[in-house]
C-alpha cells in the first residue's frame, strides 16, 4: 500500500510502499523512485496514469536488486501494479 507520494522540483516522483514483500528477503517498506522507463499498469497489464499513485492505493512494486542501506531502503522501480488486491 502506498503510504506517501513524494514529488521533487524536477517533477520526479517517488513512493513509500509498506506491506508484505513478495519474497522473504524483500523489505516490508521501501521507497521506489519512478523514472520515464517505469511501467505503471493495472492488474490486467493495462497502462495506468501516474495520477493513480495516491496514498492508500494498493500496489505491488517491482524493482532492481540495488537498494540503498538507508531505512527505509530506496530503489528504482521498473514496474508498479496498481489495484493489485483482489476485489
Amino acid at each position: 500500500m502506498i503510504e506517501e507520494v513524494r514529488n521533487d522540483d524536477k517533477r520526479d516522483i517517488s513512493i513509500l510502499i509498506k506491506g508484505a514483500g513478495l519474497t522473504d528477503a524483500a523489505p516490508n517498506e521501501v521507497v521506489l523512485q519512478l523514472t520515464k522507463e517505469t511501467s505503471i499498469v493495472d492488474k490486467n497489464g493495462d497502462k495506468v496514469e501516474k495520477a493513480a499513485l495516491v496514498k492508500g492505493a494498493d500496489v505491488i512494486g517491482f524493482y532492481g536488486p540495488a537498494l540503498t542501506k538507508s531505512l527505509p531502503p530506496i530503489g528504482t522501480a521498473w514496474k508498479i501494479v496498481v489495484g493489485a488486491k483482489e476485489e
